[in-house]
């Protein structure tokens, strides 16, 4: 088949003071088997080298887009960025310090393509620590497939499938959504959404490299605001996931209850994160008792 009847493949890049590792995703791309694929770059007002890299690396080539945020937005901002700019039937996440196989394009097309009431193709995860040795690790099985079960059970089910999000969506199942910017795990409100629309497809073979960051409890904890912490994000983050299956019930014309959805999310993020949460919440109060909530800015890494 001819490369332009293939579909375009949009890849959005955004980036936050990536200059040491982004050079790896951009190899990786250029790798790609699959012969359509777009690029779109967002720099989140970088504060390193990452616009050389960007501008070496795109100097000369067609189908890249570049947008320069003058001052950082937060980072789902900036990944809505991409995708507004992006004009690919397909449309897929790529942060800066991952890495793709080689056919991790290809072959979640073919899998989209073969099934057209499907919003989301992913494959397997290898964890590494070291880039020298990224390959060496041995995939694991993520399957982020919910395939068949009720719309309640996708709800109190979906968290275990985060990773997701860096996957190959349709972008028409994504055209409708409002990118709700929640200060915790924003992608959490998009994967239920998405969940409610359609399908989402696990396909054993095209790996994604992922590095392996290492963080204390009270790493993480900090990481966050002290609004963030102090004020239960996981209520407010069910509050936000129900906005989005309301969404999606308005797109697929099904009827949901705002209240008992919230209550379905938040049921399966205490259950799925029970462990941690009570230690990530008790450590974010006694973080707050020693720091000024006023000096904490917006979180915008990518």
């Amino acid at each position: 088949m001819e490369s332009t009847a293939l579909p375009l493949v949009s890849v959005g890049v955004p980036v936050r003071n990536g200059a040491d590792t982004l050079h790896h995703m951009l190899a990786s791309i250029d790798r790609q088997t699959y012969p359509r694929i777009e690029v779109v770059i967002a720099d989140n007002a970088s504060e390193d080298a990452t616009p050389e890299v960007i501008s070496t690396w795109a100097r000369g080539r067609q189908h890249v887009h570049l947008i320069r945020h003058p001052s950082p937005v937060s980072m789902w901002q900036n990944f809505e960025s991409v995708f507004r700019q992006a004009r690919g039937k397909y449309f897929m996440w790529a942060a800066d310090d991952d890495i793709l196989s080689d056919e991790w394009v290809a072959e979640l097309v073919r899998a989209l393509e073969s099934e057209p009431g499907a919003c989301l193709a992913f494959g397997d995860i290898v964890r590494f620590t070291e880039y020298s040795a990224y390959r060496q690790g041995v995939p694991q099985w993520h399957d982020p497939s919910l395939r068949g079960l009720p719309a309640w059970r996708k709800l109190l089910s979906h968290k275990d499938g985060g990773y997701a999000v860096e996957g190959l969506f349709r972008s028409a199942c994504l055209a409708n959504y409002r990118f709700w910017d929640h200060e915790v795990s924003p992608d959490w409100p998009l994967l239920c959404y998405v969940h409610l629309v359609g399908e989402v497809l696990h396909t054993r073979g095209p790996i994604i490299y992922l590095p392996h960051k290492a963080k204390t409890g009270e790493e993480r904890a900090a990481a966050q605001s002290y609004r963030t912490i102090g004020g239960w994000p996981t209520a407010r983050l069910s509050w936000t996931c129900a906005k989005a299956t309301r969404a999606a019930a308005a797109m697929t014309g099904s009827r949901r209850i705002f209240l008992v959805d919230a209550a379905l999310v938040f049921a399966g993020l205490l259950w799925s994160n029970r462990r941690h949460l009570v230690r990530w919440q008790l450590e974010g109060w006694r973080i707050s008792f020693r720091a000024d909530p006023r000096a904490e800015g917006p979180e915008c890494d990518e």
